[in-house]
């Protein structure tokens, strides 16, 4: 799987053959029968009102869409954003809840962190101050579920509930109507297992199944059997009548609904844009209604005015208002000349669901691959594409990633492709690292490296600077040059723990515990043109360097095997020498020109070049600009994200058939 688009070359070389919104949503478990009891709710994507949050593999959280109020926690970088940006330094959450504005984060430890807009408290900070990062919330330490919507709740391990934010409609459940900028417990629970806030409103499931409502009750959502007026919203909760055997509950703009142990869901409450799943002739239901046809679901999502479930099967359902395609079935239509639909559909081509959130006008699920997929309105690029339009079937977010590596036990095989602006390409095994944006650093990619095992990652722009990834930690930007000299490449040193910056002048910047073993300038040498490559030896003890025209530069325990103008005479290169890569174990190298010529030297032999296979009269769509080791051989990667293997490992993908927006600058190979 890789982080950016389907895309793959058709050239594949081998060497054998050469505004209201609830989030607290679903996880789906791959049994084949519905729930069978409630348990915390886990949620690994959350859809809020414009916004969308996931939490990666690795703990980490990304957002994308509307950052008006903050609420994607980039430090207030954007307006709006559809790649999915990494949120702060969490990289330990194991749910995620959006709300109108706001987003939090439900850490493994139990406590919780929250950003975005803090009108009434909602980020419980204590304080009524936007927060542009992660905050922890006072006083939570034990919390297993987490929700927002216009207020924020948490059940604890004790199963007691903690509210805070806006409270003008009894929504924090605790007897006031006072708005409370830290977690306040909600009368009366002492057994919940789940929590699902809204706008108004909230609801919980309790260990027996029971479901307890508070807050607005104006359409009968508290499902009591009564309605409020205003002045008599249930400020503490009370027991929805008729539903004993709840597994899962969410909330909607002034209705609820709850998915049932046999497999159904009940709804109540407000349903004239066929939210409650069933024509009830009227614009409410005090008492909760069964939704028509679903008869499997493990659990169930609401917002605006609409509603889906999970199934047992990995597939989903949704009903409700569709006028932004939010149902997913491919229309933006209801039935009969409505603009909703009564009768649940399914959300087209999903499956293999694990988890799914409905936001106010779009909706997104993770499925079982931990990809996420979005559909419904996209006017401030919630579903996290750039085009500003509807989107009724589900579209996959791309650009998804992580700070942390997962990593498989085995053998291993993946590589990694740099953008010029920063983006970056995981294939295979290669964790899918975020990107990072070098727009905002006034700055270009130069190029990167790994550690051996592919955990660490360090990127080294046209500054200078050096931007780490995963595990990595950084050891010292470039520093001053000579004036005319520029960065040209960094090299991680075989522990991981130090790397080398090289110039185009061939000056050497050590960091780490890279040892500096002698550099260009020191021997009051110039290179021809500029240094265009570096690489280490297999044992760190020295590297190599290679000038545009072929020529090599050896230091350290590195061994000269020759150069291009000791064999070439001058002009015989058709396009310049652009990579160098050791052989493994011995004294040889490969170098690689433009054009995708490889020349071996010493006890390197050749294992196959691109015009040895290319047919006559084709040629390349883009030059070739770098050069990796790969198993017993060699990966080479063209400007337009072409992926040419020349070794025994499985080619595993490339951009040849959709380039990126800017040139691929390197590459690098998992080696372990």
């Amino acid at each position: 799987m890789w982080t950016r688009g389907p895309g793959q070359r058709s050239i594949v070389l081998w060497v054998a053959s050469l505004l209201v919104v609830a989030s607290g949503l679903i996880l789906l478990s791959a049994r084949s029968a519905p729930a069978e009891a409630a348990v915390p709710q886990r949620d690994t994507i959350a859809a809020g009102k414009e916004h969308s949050c996931a939490v990666g593999p690795d703990g980490s959280v990304t957002c994308w869409g509307d950052n008006f109020n903050d609420q994607l926690g980039d430090g207030a970088t954007s307006a709006f954003r559809f790649t999915p940006f990494l949120v702060g330094d969490i990289d330990n959450a194991v749910s995620v809840a959006s709300g109108q504005a706001t987003s939090c984060a439900l850490h493994q430890d139990g406590q919780v962190s929250c950003w975005g807009d803090n009108n009434g408290g909602t980020v419980g900070d204590g304080t009524n101050t936007d927060r542009e990062s992660p905050v922890k919330v006072t006083g939570i330490s034990d919390a297993v579920s987490i929700s927002v919507g216009g207020s924020a709740c948490a059940v604890h391990d004790t199963g007691e509930v903690s509210c805070w934010g806006l409270n003008f409609a009894g929504q924090l459940g605790n007897g006031s109507l006072q708005n409370s900028s830290v977690p306040k417990k909600v009368t009366g629970l002492t057994d919940a297992v789940s929590v699902a806030v809204g706008s108004q409103h909230a609801c919980a499931v309790l260990s027996d199944g029971k479901v307890l409502c508070w807050g607005e009750a104006g359409f009968g959502q508290s499902g009591d059997g009564t309605r409020g007026d205003g002045q008599t919203n249930r400020s503490t909760p009370v027991q929805v009548i008729g539903v004993s055997n709840a597994v899962s509950v969410d909330v909607g703009l002034s209705f609820s609904c709850a998915a049932l142990a046999d497999g159904t869901v009940s709804c109540w409450g407000r349903g004239g844009n066929g939210q409650l799943g069933k024509d009830t002739g009227s614009d409410f239901s005090l008492s909760a209604v069964k939704v028509t046809g679903v008869t499997n679901a493990v659990t169930v999502t609401a917002s605006l005015s609409y509603a889906c479930a999970g199934l047992s099967d990995g597939t989903v359902k949704c009903w409700g208002r569709n006028t932004s395609g939010q149902l997913g079935d491919g229309t933006s239509t209801g039935e009969n000349g409505k603009p909703y639909r009564f009768t649940p559909v399914k959300a087209a081509g999903l499956t293999k669901v694990k988890s799914v959130s409905a936001g106010e006008t779009h909706t997104c699920a993770t499925r079982e691959d931990d990809t996420v997929w979005c559909w419904g309105s996209n006017t401030k690029l919630q579903v996290g594409d750039s085009l500003r339009t509807l989107f009724p079937t589900p579209v996959p977010v791309l650009g998804l990633c992580q700070r942390n590596a997962v990593t498989k036990a085995g053998p291993k095989s993946g590589y990694w492709m740099l953008e010029t602006d920063g983006d970056l390409y995981g294939f295979g095994d290669a964790t899918s690292f975020c990107s990072t944006d070098l727009k905002s650093f006034g700055s270009t990619a130069v190029g990167f490296d790994r550690s051996s095992d592919g955990t660490r990652m360090w990127v080294l722009d046209s500054l200078g600077k050096v931007h780490v990834r995963g595990a990595a930690t950084g050891f010292g930007d470039a520093g001053p040059l000579a004036a005319g000299d520029r960065v040209a490449s960094l090299s991680a040193t075989p522990s991981g723990n130090g790397y080398w910056i090289f110039t185009d002048f061939g000056q050497v910047i050590a960091r780490g515990d890279a040892q500096h073993f002698g550099d260009l300038p020191g021997l009051g040498i110039k290179p021809v043109g500029a240094v265009v490559a570096s690489a280490p030896t297999p044992s760190g003890n020295g590297y190599y360097m290679l000038g545009a025209d072929g020529g090599v530069f050896a230091f350290g325990d590195a061994q000269f095997s020759g150069s291009i103008p000791e064999v070439l005479p001058p002009g015989a290169l058709s396009c310049p020498i652009v990579g160098l890569v050791p052989v493994p174990t011995g004294n040889g190298y490969w170098m690689v020109a433009c054009d995708g010529g490889v020349f071996a030297f010493g006890s390197a032999y050749f294992v196959g070049s691109i015009p040895g296979v290319l047919a006559p009269g084709q040629s390349l769509n883009a030059p070739v600009n770098g050069m990796v080791p790969y198993a017993n051989g060699y990966l080479m990667v063209a400007s337009d994200g072409g992926v040419f293997n020349f070794s025994n490992k499985d080619f595993l993908g490339s951009l040849g058939a959709t380039p990126p927006d800017t040139p691929i600058v390197a590459i690098s190979a998992i080696t372990s």
